[in-house]
């Protein structure tokens, strides 16, 4: 080793130094050091999968393709530059495609790590650069498959999936089974009541009138049959609408409007009436409860005006917009103070059937000025859940 004596320096213009000592002189030129310029090449040594198995180590040499079986989803790869001029100096960069964005620099970082991958195809690139940054940018690539478990596979989301259709179609068919079934009983029960106890009654209403027109009747037992025959008439009167409400053939809007004018023309016989429907013929349907309550709390604002009202003019309206159905009946008659008859059993079961379906009941009266009874139903948000 040569030795060099302290006093013995010296430096020209150029940067050049001289060193003397006593072996002889000795001198450096700093401008003739040069950056490392050779591309380093880029190497993976080492690729380790992991499942819940454990590890599983794969030989890198000579691989083009990795593919990690079903189940193994974590892999870890370690890259090594060949550069030797100062190997701990070198620095890295990577992208797996289809997980990275755009590509990682973890600077002399050699080991590369990805975990929870997704079944499907990627491609990992790795470049790296010499001590003094120099990169060689072509690099190397690794295609990486990762392999689906059965539950993963399409095939078992086809087999599922057609599996949910086939319980959807059949709790649709049980369904559709269970609602002939119950229009068929409606069917069975409407029939059996107008063909039985609808005849029976009319039998005790027509025997009852026979009875009460004979001499030797007493007056008091003809007044019992009177009671007798016209408890028989309403009751069949009665019955007809429970008939009527139960028939599956009368669940549309339609058969509503058939019904309402049937029932005009029977109580408003004597008084002047008019009856305009603006609904769409579409075979609209709606449900039992409330097609039940609207006609009867119709059928009640009728009866009131027949026994109350001595009106000279009824005019009954029935609209339909959207899902939201309005029925006002309005007459001429007497009129009469809310308040004098706000307990009225009639008035208050009119309330009780419009808030069964979840509508609005308005009246309006005053002496001398008529009265007006409207309700407004949304059939969307009754309480049956129904709509038009």
């Amino acid at each position: 080793m040569m030795e060099f004596n302290r006093h013995a320096r010296f430096m020209d213009e150029n940067g050049v130094l001289y060193m003397g000592g006593g072996e002889g002189l000795a001198y450096f030129d700093p401008s003739e050091i040069r950056d490392n310029p050779v591309l380093p090449g880029v190497v993976i040594t080492a690729i380790e999968s992991f499942s819940r198995n454990g590890a599983t180590f794969y030989n890198p040499r000579g691989l083009a393709k990795l593919v990690l079986p079903p189940g193994e989803t974590s892999v870890t790869f370690t890259l090594a530059a060949l550069s030797y001029t100062s190997p701990e100096n070198n620095e890295y960069a990577y992208i797996l495609e289809g997980i990275d964005d755009d590509w990682v620099y973890p600077g002399t970082q050699r080991q590369v790590r990805y975990i929870n991958l997704s079944p499907g195809s990627y491609t990992l690139r790795v470049r790296a650069a010499n001590n003094d940054g120099v990169w060689n940018e072509e690099g190397i690539a690794l295609s990486v498959i990762v392999r689906p478990t059965f539950r993963q596979t399409l095939l078992f989301k086809l087999v599922i999936l057609a599996a949910i259709i086939a319980g959807l179609f059949a709790l649709y068919r049980i369904r559709v089974r269970r609602l002939l079934d119950v229009k068929r009983l409606r069917l069975r029960i409407a029939s059996d009541l107008h063909d039985d106890l609808s005849s029976d009654l009319s039998g005790i209403a027509l025997a009852s009138d026979i009875l009460r027109e004979h001499d030797y009747i007493e007056p008091a037992d003809r007044s019992r049959l009177t009671g007798i025959h016209n408890s028989a008439v309403g009751m069949v009167d009665a019955l007809r609408d429970i008939v009527w409400t139960i028939n599956p053939e009368h669940d549309t809007l339609d058969a509503v409007v058939r019904r309402m004018r049937t029932v005009a023309r029977q109580l408003l016989a004597d008084i002047p009436y008019t009856f305009d429907a603006d609904l769409p013929n579409d075979g609209r349907s709606i449900p039992m409860p409330i097609r039940r309550d609207l006609l009867l709390l119709y059928k009640e604002a009728l009866h009131n005006v027949v026994r109350h009202a001595e009106a000279t003019s009824v005019g009954i309206t029935l609209r339909q917009e959207s899902s939201t159905l309005d029925l006002c009946v309005a007459d001429n008659g007497k009129g009469f103070e809310r308040d004098a008859v706000e307990a009225g059993t009639g008035l208050k079961s009119m309330e009780r059937r419009a808030e069964r379906m979840g509508g609005i009941l308005s009246i309006t009266s005053s002496p001398d000025a008529g009265t007006t009874v409207s309700v407004r139903i949304d059939m969307a948000s009754s309480r049956d859940g129904a709509t038009l």
